[in-house]
């Protein structure tokens, strides 16, 4: 109980200090968090919208190479036209069905890298087999992914040529047959006419004529109903050569928008004398400083992150997915001082041009399994090396679970079998009952 010559409390709202720290995100630095998220193509629209927004910004971009159009064998194709229906760019689509058909991460960066040779209209260009045999991948690898590309949709995409994309879509259709053989052979002959078609194919003016009707339903171009894809995609926000030293590692400066003010005294905007265009300039220069220090900021995160992965990676580099070590973006981001957020805001969505085939910048990171001297080894090598067994056992009796818990065993490598037979489902492998393929008496 209070004395008696307590002071009295009284009831009612009070001030008192509070003392402490928090982060406020400057403008600045909210947008450098923004670019460091950002891909290629996103940072060149960015700086196209700021531009629309300011006459005294001036953004340049570095042009991207031209895509050559299909040869139509002289049959108008062009007449058959459709709307655009997909919001999307031809290589978007495609690129997030290799991501999902692709079990074999190494076929994967190969097909990723084929992407960069897909025109808009959907044909592979001349010249893919050249540039990627140039990069070690070898002609029976390019078919056998080519093969695989061809099963993705639209029907006839990753054709070569204008019959082999017509044959895609025929087949698909069920409609392929002995004359539509003929006639895809000689479809040249449309050039002059088609009876001449028809002569050359062997075939009745009837029946040549049903052939076309068929050829109609077909799309020549499969890729004419997504949007117009500007390259941005194609291009690599990391690029890794291999050297004799081991590899190098460089930002793509070249595909990066160049960001200036104009000068209102030598353009023809005008004088700066009203307070409109005074404020105007004045942000023009603010948003080209800001995204000047944003993009210098994103490239040096981004390079030193790549550095770190191409040394600690370099075994998965040289030889693939087997040889893969375990990594978190916690671990990257306490050597590199940094939140997990900013490692994860520069990995995000970003690609490499790596010796091996266009990764994914998040491919450099693995999950681990712990072993019983508490070592880790990489989820991802376990799976790669279970995807080898799988591929390389006898059909006629294939491997058991535990005849891959005895292999990995005997690498030192320790896993329960319940886990083996866990990756061996994601490896895309059914069970070893469903698997053999006894021959046929």
């Amino acid at each position: 109980m209070a004395g008696a010559n307590s002071p009295k409390q009284g009831v009612g709202p009070r001030l008192s200090p509070n003392l402490g720290q928090s982060l406020t995100l400057t403008p600045s630095l909210q947008q450098a968090l923004q670019l460091m998220a950002m891909r290629l193509g996103d940072i060149r629209k960015f700086a196209l919208d700021l531009a629309a927004e300011n006459p005294f910004l001036d953004v340049q971009l570095p042009s991207l190479p031209a895509h050559k159009s299909p040869e139509d064998a002289g049959f108008d194709f062009d007449g058959i036209s459709h709307e655009s229906q997909h919001p999307i760019t031809l290589a978007s689509f495609v690129m997030a069905q290799i991501g999902e058909s692709f079990k074999n991460p190494d076929d994967r960066a190969v097909a990723l890298l084929m992407v960069e040779h897909l025109a808009p209209h959907g044909w592979l260009e001349d010249g893919a087999l050249q540039a990627l045999t140039i990069r070690g991948v070898s002609a029976e690898d390019f078919n056998r992914i080519l093969n695989q590309l061809q099963t993705l949709e639209p029907v006839g995409v990753f054709a070569r040529n204008l019959a082999e994309c017509l044959t895609l879509q025929l087949e698909d259709m069920g409609l392929m047959d002995g004359h539509m053989r003929l006639i895809l052979t000689h479809l040249d002959a449309l050039h002059d006419g088609v009876e001449t078609l028809a002569q050359r194919a062997g075939l009745s003016g009837d029946e040549t004529a049903a052939g076309l009707a068929k050829l109609r339903r077909c799309r020549p171009k499969p890729g004419a109903d997504f949007i117009q894809d500007n390259g941005d995609i194609f291009h690599p926000d990391l690029v890794i050569t291999a050297t004799e030293d081991g590899f190098d590692v460089a930002v793509n400066q070249g595909m990066m928008p160049s960001v200036t003010v104009k000068d209102p005294n030598v353009s023809d905007i005008g004088d700066i004398d009203d307070d409109a265009s005074r404020l105007l300039f004045k942000k023009a220069q603010e948003d080209a400083r800001m995204l000047t220090k944003g993009l210098a900021r994103r490239q040096e995160m981004l390079l030193d992150c790549g550095r770190r992965l191409t040394q600690y990676q370099a075994a998965f580099l040289k030889e693939g997915e087997a040889m893969i070590k375990p990594l978190s973006m916690a671990v990257l981001a306490d050597e590199m001082g940094v939140h997990k957020s900013t490692i994860s805001r520069v990995v995000a969505d970003k690609l490499v041009d790596t010796p091996r085939g266009m990764l994914h910048l998040s491919d450099f990171f693995s999950p681990s399994v712990a072993q019983p001297d508490g070592s880790l080894v990489a989820s991802r090598r376990i799976m790669a090396l279970i995807r080898g067994y799988c591929q390389n056992e006898d059909p006629a009796q294939p491997l058991s679970d535990q005849d891959l818990t005895d292999a990995l065993a005997e690498k030192g490598i320790i896993v329960a079998r319940r886990t083996i037979a866990k990756y061996r489902q994601k490896a895309g492998f059914l069970g070893q009952a469903k698997r053999c393929q006894k021959p046929k008496a």
